[in-house]
């Protein structure tokens, strides 16, 4: 079958088929989705009335407008990126700098508030109140404590609330929902089946790690009001220990749930690293991949998308999926 490549662009009221290149950036290790559109230094704009007029392509856009891109072949076309202009860059070609709807929060200032006692659900309710933003289903309801905000943008509650955590929360976008919570918690909606070296253009590039040849116990510790503390450690006893403080969180049972996250980080069997696809199948940061390696097959299973870098120009189209860890 023969492939044709397609696109359709939206940015505010303009619509166009066509770039130089442009490139998607989405990680579930990010909140902002980000894009970089390529486009002629001057354009032709086509009005309804049939006539044409040129133009500078810097001039029509202006920050903040919307934008859409949709990308496929044959005509059918997936929704890729959806979000604003961040920058406006009059090199040549012309460059459009866009962010998901994180731009929303990073221009939602002078957020002031308080809690003694708190969840991270209020937290993120107060964050994305009076936005378009949606807040997933599945934000786990962490009770937190002393949390003070003052004068801040959602973004910087956001990077406050992960520091928190001490690298085991996420937060990241699914188009206009936002998610917060535990980095590998399994939240797919849907899972992609790739062959290695079949439907993938670079599979060797993958890397197999085994849990067992990293030998780390995470230790995390917490201080209760009335000075005593609480610490919970799991991993393999005499490996690496990797030691922290956390001072948000209020409860052993979330301790727990923190330390065995943040020892997935560390210590899993399986793939790690990315591999190369064409346009299709579509794919999310944060669905599964279900991995078949007929060379080895007890290396197959599904795992965590952590990354999707999409590129699209004159050269073709093509995916960079960074893979988490090994599901099952």
């Amino acid at each position: 079958m023969h492939f044709v490549l397609n696109s359709l662009i939206q940015i505010g009221n303009f619509r166009f088929k066509g770039v130089h290149n442009l490139k998607i950036e989405k990680s579930i290790h990010e909140y902002a989705d980000r894009a970089v559109i390529a486009l002629p230094t001057s354009s032709v704009i086509k009005h309804k009335n049939i006539t044409t007029e040129s133009v500078q392509t810097a001039h029509r856009f202006k920050v903040g407008d919307k934008v859409n891109i949709l990308l496929g072949y044959n005509g059918k076309k997936k929704e890729e990126f959806v979000g604003f202009i961040k920058q406006i860059n009059p090199t040549t070609p012309c460059e459009i700098e866009c962010e998901g709807y994180s731009w929303i929060l990073r221009n939602k200032k002078n957020i002031t508030t308080s809690w003694k006692n708190t969840t991270l659900i209020e937290v993120l309710k107060e964050v994305v109140k009076g936005t378009e933003i949606k807040l997933h289903k599945d934000i786990p309801n962490v009770s937190l404590r002393n949390i003070v905000i003052n004068n801040a943008s959602g973004t910087q509650v956001i990077e406050y609330i992960k520091g928190l955590f001490k690298g085991t929360l996420t937060a990241y976008f699914i188009d206009d929902t936002l998610y917060m919570g535990l980095t590998y918690i399994d939240l797919a909606i849907k899972t992609v089946k790739y062959r290695l070296r079949w439907n993938t253009i670079d599979g060797d590039s993958l890397k197999f790690k085994r849990a067992d040849d990293v030998q780390v116990q995470i230790e995390l510790n917490f201080k209760k009001s009335d000075g005593s503390q609480i610490t919970t450690k799991t991993g393999t006893p005499g490996g690496i220990v990797r030691t922290d403080t956390i001072t948000a969180v209020s409860d052993e049972k979330t301790l727990k749930e923190i330390a065995e996250a943040k020892l997935k980080q560390e210590a899993f069997d399986g793939y790690e690293g990315s591999f190369d696809t064409k346009l299709i199948p579509f794919v999310q940061h944060g669905w599964r991949a279900e991995l078949e390696d007929r060379l080895f097959p007890e290396r197959s299973g599904n795992y965590f998308i952590e990354s999707v870098t999409t590129t699209f120009g004159e050269n073709g189209g093509t995916r960079t999926i960074e893979l988490g860890i090994k599901l099952s």
